[in-house]
């Protein structure tokens, strides 16, 4: 296929590319992880992630939802980390294989901490 420009291509979002079992995967895994912690996901990031598990959100939509729940001064849910947190964690699994290091668990740490408190949270 050849095409006259780049405007040519039909977009199609990524969600497209994965199996809606990998995607539920990464949920899972990723509110599954804050479970471990004690911490609990709201209602609301179980539907943005259902969203998206359907193909009807992409990722990068929810992950603007949920941090934009949380934007205010007094946005201090009790699930705001958990929320946070599960949806980078879920950015990351998408992003496929990435190499588990020392040096690699401080720039995890960084990026799924980043939305977060750095006084509180310590990213990185």
């Amino acid at each position: 296929m050849y095409a006259d420009s780049y405007d040519d291509f039909e977009y199609r979002p990524a969600s497209e590319y994965t199996s809606e079992e990998r995607r539920r995967h990464c949920w899972a895994v990723a509110i599954g992880l804050q479970d471990v912690d004690g911490l609990k996901v709201s209602d609301y990031l179980r539907d943005q992630a259902h969203a998206y598990i359907l193909g009807e959100k992409g990722l990068d939509e929810v992950g603007e939802l949920v941090r934009e729940r949380y934007a205010g001064a007094d946005a201090n849910g009790e699930s705001k980390e958990a929320d946070l947190v599960s949806q980078r964690i879920a950015e990351l699994l998408t992003r496929g294989a990435f190499f588990l290091s020392p040096d690699m668990l401080t720039t995890i740490h960084a990026y799924l901490f980043q939305d977060l408190d750095p006084a509180v949270y310590h990213p990185g």
